[in-house]
């Protein structure tokens, strides 16, 4: 499938996408890149319950904006 934004993207906007869909692509990558570190982290610390307080109290809400950014119902105008 070719991008037809060729002409206004330059190589980021292929990878993240142009003005109208960079900034959920850019929140989507955030929120997965913090669900995948979190994961790891839980993984090799020894202490497993300061590790999910942490998730709980640190990760969680920034997950939940996150989601609620991306599919909450939007006002554009467009």
């Amino acid at each position: 499938m070719e991008n037809t934004h060729n002409g206004k993207a330059g190589w980021i906007g292929k990878i993240l996408g142009t003005e109208d869909h960079l900034p959920r692509n850019v929140a989507a990558l955030i929120m997965v890149t913090i669900v995948i570190a979190s994961i790891v982290f839980f993984s090799y610390m020894q202490d497993k319950q300061v590790v999910l307080e942490l998730i709980q109290t640190q990760v969680a809400p920034i997950v939940t904006l996150g989601f609620g950014y991306l599919f909450g119902k939007g006002s554009s105008g467009k």
